[in-house]
């Protein structure tokens, strides 16, 4: 055949096959740039609150390197990302027409939670918002500090625990640790919620604990819901607020000042994580968080189901399951609970306040 178009004339088709499959949902607009993603601005740039490099704008190119997987970007502004993804961290560079506009490192803490460390400055960030700013400023030479006979560690630990009903937490067991003792406190010995926590923070408003922090891990999220309403009606209430959360409260009563504080804005990782950093000696227990209910608080019998324990192995279950012989205390491991984690983060801000303590007066 003279031309190529004569060949289809020449020679007959007699079928064409097609391969297809179903897929529930619509097809996503690769091309897109997602547009349920939250932004910061750092030095009048738009920058993603993300680790994911597809939230960074249109994918170009990916190349894949020893220990780690380069992805090549561009945004709606025309900016060329460079966008290097680690096990543990991501490196990302912004430049436009050859010129560097800005570079920063995403570190991964948890799940839900990173730093961006862009210079001087660090964001970390936690559920695509953020939630501490800090920067390091360079200063004069500090002087030497007379050495101070004694570390004071004027502080105590305070832990809740709540059940869900009708879509409200409701708390039933308070644990306090002053370094010294356990003061508990467990819904059944009361008529009601209110003379349990409010028997809970009259222990602690007397002399023996004037001027201490209360420290509580998660504060701001959680416990201060309980709290507040019950501080209020006790004395004065002087909230401390940055980005809408409550990071501190000042507490008066009568004659007597405490101080609420969240340990998880001193010291950023899950009680169980800091435990092992730390080496403590009373790591976080076992216990069935999803089981309790207002039905049954003095349940005796059974250790509960596996699907009831949040974060753990079912070799660890069997191994605590086996240590109870159809007489497991709700009651008693709760406290055993709850107590352990006041334990726990007293011990680990003991160290804490060792290690900054050693730091500026040795």
């Amino acid at each position: 055949m003279k031309f190529k178009s004569e060949y289809y004339n020449e020679s007959q088709i007699d079928s064409i096959i097609f391969s297809y499959g179903f897929k529930q949902g619509r097809i996503q607009d690769k091309d897109k740039i997602k547009l349920n993603v939250n932004y910061i601005t750092i030095d009048k740039m738009k920058l993603p609150i993300s680790m994911n490099p597809m939230d960074f704008g249109k994918l170009s190119e990916t190349v894949n390197i020893e220990n780690r997987k380069l992805y090549i970007l561009q945004n709606i502004t025309g900016e060329i990302i460079m966008f290097s993804k680690f096990e543990e961290f991501n490196e990302v560079v912004y430049s436009k027409n050859g010129i560097t506009l800005v570079k920063f490192k995403d570190e991964i803490i948890s799940e839900d939670k990173f730093v961006r460390t862009i210079d001087n400055k660090k964001y970390y960030f936690e559920n695509g918002k953020q939630i501490l700013f800090t920067k390091e400023i360079k200063n004069k030479f500090i002087e030497k500090t007379k050495v101070s006979k004694n570390l004071q560690n004027n502080f105590i630990t305070l832990d809740i625990e709540t059940y869900i009903k009708d879509n409200i937490l409701i708390p039933y067991c308070i644990s306090i640790y002053d370094g010294h003792k356990t003061s508990n406190f467990y819904i059944t010995d009361y008529k009601k919620v209110d003379n349990m926590v409010l028997s809970a923070l009259k222990s602690i408003m007397i002399r023996k604990y004037n001027g201490y922090n209360v420290y509580m891990h998660n504060m701001a999220k959680f416990d201060i819901i309980f709290l507040f309403k019950y501080l209020l009606k006790l004395g004065l209430v002087k909230p401390i607020i940055h980005n809408n959360r409550i990071i501190l409260i000042d507490f008066k009563f009568e004659k007597y000042n405490l101080k609420f504080k969240d340990s998880l804005l001193l010291l950023l990782n899950s009680l169980s994580k800091l435990s092992k950093s730390f080496n403590v000696h009373n790591p976080k227990s076992v216990f069935p968080i999803f089981f309790v209910n207002e039905n049954n608080l003095n349940y005796i019998g059974e250790v509960p189901d596996f699907k009831n324990f949040k974060n753990i192995k079912l070799e660890d279950y069997n191994n605590y399951k086996s240590k109870f012989n159809n007489n497991w205390n709700l009651r008693n491991e709760c406290i055993k609970y709850c107590k352990l984690d006041c334990i726990s983060l007293y011990q680990i801000l003991i160290k804490f306040n060792d290690m900054i303590f050693n730091l500026f007066f040795f």
